[in-house]
């Protein structure tokens, strides 16, 4: 089992999408952080105890904070990406290589 103090030692990922699905034997769960992707195929028992966790800490989180805004056409700025990926180019990207 992972403890807080190893918790903060763990690499860190501002995630800024979520796409899920699934077929009778498994949930796919895609988290997106600018143009990479990390997909995850969790049994239907496991998606449940992630839903449940979840669900908790969102309200735990409201309670502190606040009501979330969850729209899911708003766009997410992330803190730690340099630029938003849609607006990213071929051309933009071969004119930083030429720097």
């Amino acid at each position: 089992m992972i403890m807080n103090d190893d918790m903060l030692k763990l690499p860190r990922i501002f995630c800024d999408n979520v796409k899920g699905g699934f077929s009778k034997e498994y949930f796919v769960l895609g988290l997106f952080s600018g143009l990479d992707v990390e997909m995850y195929a969790l049994t239907p028992a496991h998606t449940k105890r992630l839903v449940i966790c979840m669900t908790a800490q969102v309200k735990a989180y409201e309670a502190q904070f606040g009501e979330i805004d969850a729209n899911l056409l708003k766009p997410t700025i992330s803190p730690i990406q340099f630029t938003d990926p849609s607006q990213n180019s071929s051309d933009d990207k071969s004119n930083k290589s030429k720097e």
